[in-house]
């Protein structure tokens, strides 16, 4: 069977349409590397794995840096609709599709003069990234044989393809570790914008 095609431009449509119909006639969570803005202060660029960000009085808040292999395109689609500074990017969680891309993050804050942002995280993503390091090969070995038939043009593979396999950092060495942690419960203020985080299984 082939894939749902990517017909609509704006996800939001897409998925009210979804929605209403009970019917799906093309792909909803697409990998299109664009940006959306979905209100007048928060966009969507969808990824492998997605970035939303909301503009506040401080600078964007960011959720999910996307991975290695996509963390560049990611940044380049956000900053077509916005060049305020990130002030902060949470992760939802420490899956490497979801952090990756964070080098990239880094990357665009130093070449504008921005600040580094803050990483939010629940402090299980701490533990997370330990344990990639601690367990590397395995991580390499495993994913290899999960996406190991994706095509490098597709930009869906965890990354690292630029190093010898023996080499490679299952967490990119870029990766930004989290600065605020939380266990429960956290409510992040940023520009007279506060994001309630809660952590659940």
């Amino acid at each position: 069977m082939n894939p749902l095609p990517v017909l609509t431009d704006d996800p939001v449509e897409v998925s009210n349409r979804t929605i209403d119909s009970g019917e799906l006639s093309e792909a909803f969570n697409r990998v299109t590397q664009k940006v959306s803005e979905i209100t007048d202060d928060i966009s969507v660029v969808e990824s492998f794995s997605h970035m939303v960000s909301f503009k506040t009085d401080d600078g964007l808040v960011s959720f999910d840096a996307s991975g290695a292999a996509t963390g560049g395109d990611v940044v380049s689609a956000l900053r077509t609709w916005s060049t305020d500074p990130i002030s902060n990017l949470v992760y939802t969680h420490g899956h490497i599709d979801h952090v990756g891309g964070s080098g990239a993050v880094a990357a665009d804050a130093a070449a504008r003069e921005h600040r580094t942002p803050t990483v939010v995280a629940h402090t299980a993503v701490r533990e997370r990234f330990e344990r990639y390091q601690a367990t590397n090969g395995w991580n390499n070995s495993i994913n290899a044989r999960q996406f190991g038939g994706i095509s490098k043009g597709s930009k869906l593979s965890i990354g690292g393809e630029e190093t010898v396999k023996s080499e490679r950092q299952f967490l990119p060495t870029d990766a930004m570790w989290p600065s605020l942690e939380y266990s429960d419960s956290h409510v992040l203020s940023v520009g007279g914008t506060d994001f309630e985080l809660f952590h659940d299984k």
